[in-house]
């Protein structure tokens, strides 16, 4: 795990001592080891094992059950915090009014009217609006479409990917299988790589798309609305096999993609003098 990632999670926490029991497998022998965690790193190293905690403070104090179970609720609860807030510095608090803008430039377009410069849809708009696709698609712990086909294949090749975790081992309470907690640790740290900088899955689609992708955009109003959830971002199979992925941007707008044809240059964009984008 990244240092800033310890330091968001444990770093209250320096100075602490903590006493922890592994048990091992050996020649089909069961040991029990006793260990010690001091630093950010071993605390998360330890983590695994947090049911035989002991933990003595940094003022020589030894937490009662009570206080352990207090510690431990609150690094569940704010274990992975630093990817949320990361996310929405990044995206999700300019979301609102990017988006509508966006809709705002889209209306003005497919009204047809005289050309004005402050309705030109830019490359910066695309560019970002391809980051919103995959960040929001794999915004849940399940991922994107396809790396989870990857991942499921994956697991059939795991004798323990079913095998269900006791609730009170669990790193992330609604994970109940071996699966389950690989495939969302993996989905966790991709998007904090991606959110970084870093040249990852996520990364590679994004790039991916604005090279061969370009936008279909949906307009309604709001008395035929389209159905909003807490996953705007998908891919979906369409009934000839093929996939889409959309985006339900706001109730009166749907962003779909397509294969750029010759004629649409993604780097380029006027109204409707060159279309580049299909307003339906």
């Amino acid at each position: 795990m990244p240092d800033d990632a310890l330091a968001a999670i444990y770093g209250f926490m320096q100075g602490s001592t903590i006493e922890y029991v592994v048990d091992r497998k050996e020649d089909d022998q069961k040991e029990v080891e006793s260990r010690t965690a001091t630093t950010l790193a071993e605390y998360n190293i330890a983590y695994n094992y947090r049911d035989t905690w002991d933990v003595i403070d940094a003022d020589g104090h030894t937490l009662t059950r009570r206080e352990r179970n207090i510690l431990l609720n609150h690094l569940r609860q704010s274990r992975y915090s630093f990817t949320e807030e990361e996310r929405s510095k990044q995206y999700e608090d300019q979301w609102e009014s990017f988006i509508d803008a966006l809709e705002e430039k889209l209306c003005v377009i497919k009204k047809g009217d005289d050309f004005v410069s402050d309705y030109t849809l830019t490359t910066d708009d695309f560019t970002l609006l391809f980051k919103y696709l995959i960040i929001y698609d794999w915004r849940n712990a399940t991922g994107d479409f396809l790396v989870n086909d990857i991942i499921d294949w994956f697991m059939s090749l795991m004798d323990t990917s079913a095998e269900t975790i006791p609730s009170n081992a669990r790193i992330h309470p609604d994970d109940r299988t071996i699966g389950d907690e690989i495939r969302h640790d993996f989905v966790r740290m991709t998007v904090y790589k991606f959110l970084h900088g870093d040249r990852n899955v996520m990364d590679t689609y994004w790039r991916s798309y604005q090279d061969h992708l370009t936008f279909v955009f949906y307009l309604t109003d709001k008395a035929h609305p389209f159905i909003t959830s807490d996953q705007p971002s998908m891919l979906i199979e369409n009934n000839d096999g093929k996939k889409e992925h959309i985006l339900i941007a706001t109730p009166t707008l749907l962003v779909s993609t397509a294969k750029k044809i010759s004629r649409m240059n993604i780097k380029f964009y006027m109204l409707m003098r060159k279309p580049s984008i299909l307003i339906m």
